[in-house]
């Protein structure tokens, strides 16, 4: 493909080019394993055990508080994939741990799509609220 240049008054100057693509994916990919949203599929998962988020005191008591999400994968048995985790809002690293080993040792139901568990990309808020006196 081969552009001609942007001019002004007679001369080439840069220009952006916005080029948008369309992908397809051939007919024989196997997309059966790929995460879905939770959006594209008709039983989302839930909750079914798992431990309650501890507030670290030392941070309660420097009243570091907030809310904490975490994204991640979970499989088709209900458990979030190790590595997945991708904390996208957190007021501090302690109060990240603390949110994904809260989550890594969770079990929630499967997601379902046609009756067939599938993979899905989830995101669990935590609250962090100080308490005052």
């Amino acid at each position: 493909m081969r552009f001609l240049p942007g001019m002004v008054r007679g001369w080439p100057v840069r220009t952006l080019v916005r080029l948008p693509v369309q992908f397809r994916l051939s007919p024989d990919v196997d997309t059966s394993n790929v995460p879905l949203r939770l959006s594209q599929v008709e039983e989302p998962p839930e909750r079914v055990s798992g431990p309650v988020p501890v507030y670290p005191q030392a941070l309660r008591e420097r009243g570091i508080s907030g809310r904490v999400s975490v994204r991640f994968v979970l499989d088709t048995t209900g458990r979030p994939q190790p590595n997945s985790f991708e904390v996208l809002e957190s007021p501090d690293p302690e109060l990240s741990r603390e949110a994904i080993r809260v989550v890594r040792a969770t079990l929630f139901s499967p997601a379902r799509l046609q009756g067939k568990p599938r993979r899905v990309i989830m995101t669990q808020d935590f609250q962090f609220p100080v308490v005052r006196r």
